[in-house]
């Protein structure tokens, strides 16, 4: 779903979501499970299982999603100590983030995220200057952090692909790419926000988030046909029909 974090490992405590949260599955709803596992060298048999926990209380805050990445800049020579990826999202709207989420895999050393505030002062929203790819986690506020309209997210991200590098699964290191495999990389950096005021605002903010996330998808690759397709079709939605054209 668009609006909430459903990833679980070992050692995850479970989380129930917020008054007014709750999370709408409409009849004929498909629900896939998507298992990551470590190979033990022989056959095994598993057995999934999941727990939906259900309310007469139908949601009344509609939180979002929002990913910046840049795996395309993801290619580690063998023996490269710090090599810096970055990326940037500009928020079009007031929000609270609820939740944020950092991504890499083995390779990476140090990812961190800061909000740049119009004004040009910074807040920093993670910092895992050792991180370690068996211990991720979503990592929830104890209190909402309010950005305003404006505000510049920034991830930073440092890969080490030499041996002094415990976790590097070549030894000796190979060069590595941006994939969804464990052995390729990834910089990935989640959060899940809230707009400010939804309720006083005309139409639904989260249209103009998509949109930011489009155009920011599209500056990045742009070969991405979902995020052309997407915009395209909310300019369409708003009466933009030649540029969505274009």
């Amino acid at each position: 779903p668009d609006s909430h974090f459903l990833f679980w490992k070992p050692g995850t405590v479970p989380y129930v979501e917020p008054d007014g949260m709750a999370l709408r599955l409409d009849k004929g709803t498909d629900l896939v499970l998507n298992v990551h596992l470590q190979p033990s060298g022989k056959s095994e048999t598993i057995q999934p299982t999941i727990g939906l926990y259900f309310t007469d209380q139908p949601a009344t805050k509609f939180p979002m999603l929002l990913q910046l990445q840049n795996d395309s800049k993801l290619d580690i020579p063998a023996g490269a100590r710090n090599l810096f990826v970055s990326d940037e999202l500009t928020l079009p709207i007031d929000v609270d983030i609820l939740a944020i989420y950092p991504h890499a895999h083995y390779l990476g050393q140090d990812l961190q995220a800061t909000a740049i505030l119009p004004d040009g002062s910074t807040k920093p929203l993670i910092h895992i200057p050792q991180w370690n790819f068996n211990w991720q986690a979503v990592y929830r506020y104890a209190e909402p952090v309010a950005l305003p309209k404006g505000t510049t997210i920034s991830m930073r991200y440092i890969y080490d692909n030499s041996e002094d590098n415990a976790l590097n699964p070549n030894h000796p290191p190979e060069r590595v790419r941006g994939g969804n495999r464990s052995k390729d990389e990834m910089a990935h950096l989640w959060l899940q926000v809230l707009p400010r005021n939804f309720e006083s605002q005309t139409g639904d903010p989260r249209m103009l988030l998509q949109e930011a996330v489009a155009r920011h998808n599209i500056r990045n690759n742009p070969e991405d046909f979902a995020a052309h397709y997407n915009l395209a079709s909310m300019l369409q939605a708003r009466g933009d029909a030649a540029e969505a054209q274009t």
